[in-house]
């Protein structure tokens, strides 16, 4: 009795008592075989199966989709938003559970079942980073210690749309005059993003002029991406890349992840927020405290 928002709903066998079909794809498109024959051309935007190239002519739409998908719509901002929000509360739960001697796996089990209590449902990937002393990857049966920088990137999935955050944290809530002198740069860097980003700016330019204000702190490196689109896919346009050519639109969601590390600073620190360019100026979307402790 699901009301879905289509013409046609067509099911496919997705398994034969309960041993999964090989190609998932495969079967659901054979279950749409006679749509095939009365079209001319099909739209397609990932790799097909050789008999369909018989049926019709095939265009790639693949460019056309992802330049569509810029512009998030107020049913995709509400689920990014619901998606954030669980983030902060990830955040929360390692705000107050980080201290001394914690793994940072018994840290990762934790922040999940508080996200996947939050969101009430199965959730995608939690994110990729969890590490202490470490600028990312997977959680480790590492105990933390006073004074090292837990660099904590989440990326709640919630029904096929992608959060994408970063917070870092000073066990025992006491960085050192070192770890604050470096935060408070990427805190300034973001004044300059808050400031400056507006429908034609070029990401390449901004990026260049962060790359720069961050690089002139002494002994420390910011060495990766300034941010990227996300919406379906956890990296799309605009992409905050010296690598690409995107200037900033109007309904562009994107993030913003400025970062300093160096051996001293254990191991520095990255913070990222989510902006909503509109027609009235850029709206964070992230609102959790970016302080270190």
């Amino acid at each position: 009795n699901a009301h879905h928002p289509v013409d046609d709903v067509r099911v496919y066998d997705s398994n034969r008592i309960s041993t999964l079909v090989d190609n998932q794809f495969e079967a659901a498109l054979y279950e749409l075989e006679d749509l095939f024959s009365r079209n001319k051309q099909i739209g397609v935007d990932a790799p097909i199966p050789p008999w369909l190239h018989q049926r019709a002519k095939l265009v790639d739409i693949f460019n056309t989709l992802l330049t569509l998908r810029r512009t998030k719509h107020p049913d995709e901002l509400t689920l990014l938003s619901f998606a954030f929000d669980a983030t902060h509360v990830a955040y929360q739960y390692a705000f107050d559970t980080l201290t001394e001697g914690i793994t940072e796996i018994e840290l990762w089990a934790g922040i999940h079942q508080t996200v996947r209590n939050h969101v009430g449902e199965e959730i995608g990937e939690l994110g990729n980073d969890f590490q202490i002393a470490s600028p990312g990857g997977p959680p480790r049966p590492r105990p933390a210690s006073n004074c090292e920088i837990l660099v904590l990137d989440l990326g709640v999935v919630v029904r096929g749309y992608n959060s994408d955050v970063c917070r870092s944290f000073s066990v025992g809530r006491s960085p050192t005059p070192d770890q604050l002198a470096a935060h408070a740069q990427i805190t300034e860097a973001f004044n300059y993003i808050e400031h400056i980003v507006q429908p034609g700016v070029r990401c390449k330019d901004l990026y260049n002029h962060i790359h720069k204000m961050l690089n002139a702190h002494p002994n420390a490196q910011f060495s990766h991406h300034l941010g990227h689109g996300i919406g379906l896919r956890p990296h799309e346009a605009p992409r905050l890349n010296p690598h690409y050519d995107d200037a900033f639109q109007v309904g562009d969601v994107f993030t913003a992840e400025p970062g300093l590390y160096a051996p001293h600073l254990k191991p520095g620190m990255r913070i990222e927020n989510a902006y909503h360019l509109t027609e009235q100026g850029l709206q964070k979307l992230t609102h959790f405290p970016i302080n270190l402790a």
